[in-house]
């Protein structure tokens, strides 16, 4: 379609060397030549024209701009959901290492009350050895006295410094003092079955 001409003024030409002021002079004197109506006809025709060819760009315009907003919609939606799977693979990933954090936590208290349950254990039985120790510690020095006492009077005996009140034969000390060093050995052997240590080395040394 050629495109239309550019509006030159009151003498712009219709058709065939028609112009503006030429029908303007015909309508004045009162006459309208079969031209004038063939001009009429076609302006009217271009005007129908005119008017369709602006409809059909109105409705290409609200259609052009529907599809861009629409475009624009679906490039928006498209974001978010992008977005949302994003944020959705971030979430699960924090979840995972939360779970894996949680397990991790779950192992430490795990050993943490086996530390505590093996300390509370050691403690006791430190507690128990220590009493142990320090009882056989007084049974150690009451039968180092009491050896002490019997070798005091074997040795008086043998001298002839014995009082006669507490004079005993030397069978008879002698006596006391296996009967001594029996109980000290059995005690002695308990005492190293359950610690397990060599009863030899819990053998009591005399004091100097």
């Amino acid at each position: 379609m050629p495109s239309a001409q550019p509006c030159r003024g009151p003498k712009k030409i219709l058709h065939r060397g028609i112009s503006v002021a030429d029908l303007l002079a015909t309508s004045a004197n009162g006459t309208f030549s079969d031209e004038y109506w063939k001009l009429y006809d076609q302006y009217i025709s271009v005007l129908k024209k005119l008017a369709e060819v602006q409809d059909s760009f109105d409705k290409s315009s609200r259609a052009l701009a529907d599809a861009q907003a629409a475009v624009m919609i679906n490039e928006i939606k498209e974001n978010e959901l992008v977005e949302s799977t994003k944020l959705r693979d971030e979430s699960n990933e924090i979840k995972q290492k939360i779970h894996t954090l949680q397990a991790e936590l779950d192992a430490s208290l795990a050993l943490a009350r086996e530390a505590c349950a093996e300390r509370d254990e050691l403690r006791t039985m430190l507690d128990n050895r220590q009493a142990e120790i320090a009882e056989s510690r007084v049974e150690d020095q009451e039968t180092m006295e009491e050896m002490k006492k019997l070798l005091a009077e074997i040795a008086a005996q043998e001298s002839g410094g014995a009082s006669e009140a507490s004079q005993k034969s030397g069978m008879e000390l002698t006596k006391q003092v296996v009967e001594l060093i029996e109980r000290n050995l059995e005690r002695l052997a308990q005492r190293a079955e359950v610690s397990g240590t060599n009863p030899k080395t819990l053998l009591p040394h005399a004091e100097s």
